[in-house]
């Protein structure tokens, strides 16, 4: 069976954004490490909260 993650990146406006990308880069990572497959990412296109630079990568 694959599994697979969904992840809300919720990054607070007031953190540096660089920091929130490498933390998330670092779940993803993690998680193909410990065998997960696909991983999903949501995204608000309007909302201060969910910057995602090209979450196609």
């Amino acid at each position: 069976m694959n599994l697979g993650i969904f992840m809300m990146p919720l990054h607070p406006p007031e953190k540096d954004r660089t920091q929130c990308f490498e933390e998330d880069i670092e779940l993803v990572v993690r998680a193909d490490e410990l065998g997960f497959t696909d991983i999903w990412v949501g995204q608000h296109h309007s909302v201060a909260w969910e910057p995602i630079p090209a979450n196609d990568m």
